[in-house]
């Protein structure tokens, strides 16, 4: 995932016109490299949508977090989360949740 991240930041500040190779462009460039980054960090941590504010649509499978587990996969439906197949009722400690993100062929 960093790798990723600095690949990704290094992109965009190659977008925004800096360019590595030109010593008075290095500091710019590096400056808006640790933007990036620290804007994905951001957006990272911040993507949780508190239940106390919204619920996920009707049906919508999503990530929660509970206080104990950060990551688990559950379906909303009829206004509680649900276990997938063995429909077991989970709301009670579901805290958050997120939309689980659509991955692009081949990742």
């Amino acid at each position: 995932m960093k790798n990723k991240l600095e690949t990704a930041a290094r992109h965009a500040s190659t977008l925004a016109g800096y360019r590595p190779k030109i010593a008075a462009d290095v500091a710019g460039q590096t400056v808006y490299e640790c933007g990036f980054k620290k804007g994905t960090q951001w957006q990272r941590e911040n993507m949780w949508i508190s239940v106390e504010e919204e619920l996920p649509k009707e049906g919508e499978k999503v990530w929660v977090k509970d206080g104990l587990f950060d990551l688990c996969p559950l379906v909303f439906s009829h206004g509680k989360f649900w276990i997938g197949s063995i429909q077991k009722c989970y709301s009670d400690r579901v805290t958050h949740w997120m939309p689980i993100p659509e991955l692009k062929k081949g990742e």
